[in-house]
């Protein structure tokens, strides 16, 4: 599976292996919702307290870090309750241009706004979706749509929303 389908799948996942109550939509309900998860009350989800919520999966795992990687908007390493309200946002199938550039961030290693060959390599190797040179060949098919071997941001965008 190519890498932006993969990350795709992997936010989706991980909101829906959320509680039931993970579908609530008002302010009050997500609030609510944002305390139950907060096992240690420091007022952030980390990545344990997510990976715990999607089953036990640990917190290293590729969803959990996704999720702090795209909501968590002020950098501390864990979702806030103001952050976790913009759940409302990824379940409604898009990402913003904010949390887009979050993660497309990530990705870019060198910070040189493209993600090239190597950085693909390494995202994906990272997230488990290294199966070999032809992943990160079928990846920059699906993404590079000008064929210049790079993933730019407004490629990145197009395949990820």
């Amino acid at each position: 599976m190519a890498l932006v389908t993969r990350i795709a799948a992997g936010l989706a996942l991980a909101f829906f292996l959320l509680p039931a109550t993970a579908m609530a939509q008002s302010a009050e309900e997500m609030q609510a919702m944002f305390g139950q998860m907060d096992a240690n009350g420091d007022g952030e989800l980390t990545t344990d307290e997510i990976g715990f919520l999607m089953g036990g999966a640990t917190g290293d795992s590729p969803e959990a870090q996704m999720m702090i990687v795209v909501l968590d908007e002020d950098g501390s390493g864990g979702i806030s309750a103001a952050e976790f309200a913009a759940v409302a946002t990824m379940m409604s199938g898009q990402l913003t241009d904010a949390q887009l550039q979050r993660l497309f961030t990530h990705f870019d290693l060198n910070s040189d706004a493209v993600v090239d060959r190597s950085e693909l390599t390494s995202a994906m190797q990272s997230m488990g979706g290294y199966e070999g040179e032809e992943s990160v060949d079928e990846a920059l098919a699906e993404a590079d749509s000008d064929g210049n071997g790079q993933i730019d941001f407004s490629e990145f965008k197009s395949v990820v929303n």
